[in-house]
Order: C-alpha cells, then structure tokens, then sequence
C-alpha cells in the first residue's frame, strides 16, 4: 500500500487502495464484494440496522 502519512495517525488513501480496502472488508464481514455492496447500498436494500453494515457504509467516500 503507498498510503500517504500526512499527521501523525492519519494514512491517506488512494482511490484505489480505499477500494481494496474497503473490498477486502465487504468481502470478509458480508461476505459480498465492494460491487454487490455498493449495488445495494445504491437501491436502498441494505439493512441499515445493523451496525456493520452502517460501519461499511461509512467507508463508502474512500471508495468512490
């Protein structure tokens, strides 16, 4: 990962690299890739009750 560390404990990201990342947790927590999530959050249909989903949808401005 090329992050860029602008303050101490902050990493900026890529495009790219918040995709992956962002992915990668989709994938392991849902069980979905970034696409299907992303999909779904576009049509409404994810259950915004509970709070991985609300922590993923959170992560969304380092994906788009």
């Amino acid at each position: 990962m090329n992050a860029i560390t602008s303050e101490p404990g902050v990493v900026e990201l890529t495009r790219d690299e918040g995709r992956k990342m962002l992915d990668e947790r989709t994938r392991r927590i849902l069980g979905v890739t970034l696409e299907e999530f992303e999909a779904a959050y576009d049509a409404g249909t994810l259950d915004m009750e509970r709070d991985e989903v609300i922590g993923l949808v959170m992560l969304l401005p380092f994906a788009r």
